[in-house]
């Protein structure tokens, strides 16, 4: 669910905006049988604790001390104890045998490609190289271990283009670990809610929380020169507000474009939605655009699931490769003609030269001096 009216109100968003995200929020909710939307509180059978016990049937939980408890149903009873002094692993295996050479001018590395929902494969989490700095499309679980197996120092991520919420995307609590504060990409919406959304995960006020980040703002639709690199973002349909971006910049006078749609329903639904008056013209036309324009590189959210895309929206498209995520397996149409984004991969635009190094200069220079020194 995406954010109330009032909040919307609060934050200034634009009307048309406004009103297709509470539109679309509320089409796609899950409904019951009478069509009315299932609040939060309807998915739990809440069992509250009285006098440090529970009860849920047979099932038995008492409260024995801070994040501990005692289980019990029937004859058999265990203890859990959820004070961690060790770091949680991945349940899936992180492969670092594959290490992309070298910085590039302009690229993308994959952390990972599946969907979210698949318990052996990390989440769908891109790092755009852009002359030796990397941006981070949006903050996956286990953030440290994929840099880490990437080879990506942690100086090396200056910003993170937040799309949206969804947890296997806004698992941001590692940026706050980060030796340097690092700058938000996003709109004000999405900024704020996540702030909130943080806040709420540590038991933290938004206020102490945001001091952790630099937001740039940015507006659909609207571009922002990010030290070189052109960044139009645009809104994608999905269950709660959603944006993502094409990336630009001009090398030996020739444009090169990198564009990621982002999570993205079916071009089919969308159209229906579109009839039905909950989506915009300019937002299907602009998402039907980017599946048919020509870019060096084209990532399509492909997943073909509920709130998700459609491999064969991109088979008209006139970009020279094309990259499907939030999909384990393509279809055998499609195989030999597009790829599939999976963990360790890199897929370079713009290629090195030896200025780039620059940067790790630039790297080593801080830890020297003792404060940041950034390649810009």
């Amino acid at each position: 669910m995406g954010p109330i009216e009032s909040e919307l109100n609060d934050w200034g968003t634009e009307s048309e905006l406004k009103k297709e995200w509470l539109s679309v929020c509320e089409a796609i909710a899950l409904k019951d049988a009478d069509g009315k939307t299932i609040p939060v509180d309807g998915f739990f059978n809440l069992c509250p604790f009285v006098d440090g016990e529970a009860k849920a049937g047979e099932l038995t939980v008492r409260h024995v001390g801070t994040d501990s408890y005692q289980v019990e149903v029937e004859d058999t009873e265990a203890n859990v104890n959820l004070n961690q002094d060790h770091q949680v692993r991945p349940c899936y295996e992180v492969q670092s045998d594959y290490v992309p050479g070298g910085l590039v001018k302009l690229g993308l590395e994959i952390l990972g490609g599946a969907s979210g929902f698949t318990p052996n494969e990390p989440c769908t989490g891109l790092a755009l190289c852009y002359n030796g700095d990397y941006i981070l499309i949006d903050s996956i679980p286990f953030l440290d271990q994929h840099l880490f197996a990437r080879r990506i120092s942690k100086n090396q991520v200056s910003a993170v283009l937040l799309t949206h919420l969804h947890d296997n995307h806004c698992a941001m609590f590692p940026l706050m670990l980060m030796p340097h504060k690092v700058e938000i990409i996003t709109t004000r919406e999405i900024f704020n809610m996540a702030m909130e959304k943080l806040a709420c995960s540590i038991g933290w006020e938004p206020s102490v929380i945001e001091e952790n980040f630099a937001l740039v703002e940015v507006k659909p639709s609207e571009e922002l020169n990010y030290f070189g690199l052109n960044t139009l973002p645009h809104v994608t349909v999905n269950s709660i507000p959603t944006i993502d971006a094409t990336f630009s910049t001009i090398h030996k006078g020739y444009s090169r474009q990198l564009c990621i749609v982002g999570d993205n329903h079916t071009m089919t639904t969308i159209r229906e939605l579109q009839e039905q008056g909950h989506v915009r013209d300019e937002t299907a036309e602009n998402l039907e655009r980017l599946y048919s324009e020509r870019f060096n590189l084209l990532v399509a959210d492909g997943g073909a699931g509920a709130i998700h895309g459609d491999p064969s929206n991109a088979l008209s498209s006139d970009a020279d490769r094309v990259v499907f995520l939030h999909v384990g397996q393509l279809p055998n149409e499609f195989d030999t003609t597009f790829s599939l984004a999976s963990s360790g991969k890199r897929y370079t635009v713009i290629d090195s030269d030896p200025s780039i190094y620059t940067s790790q200069v630039n790297h080593y220079l801080t830890q020297w001096l003792g404060e940041p020194f950034p390649n810009r």
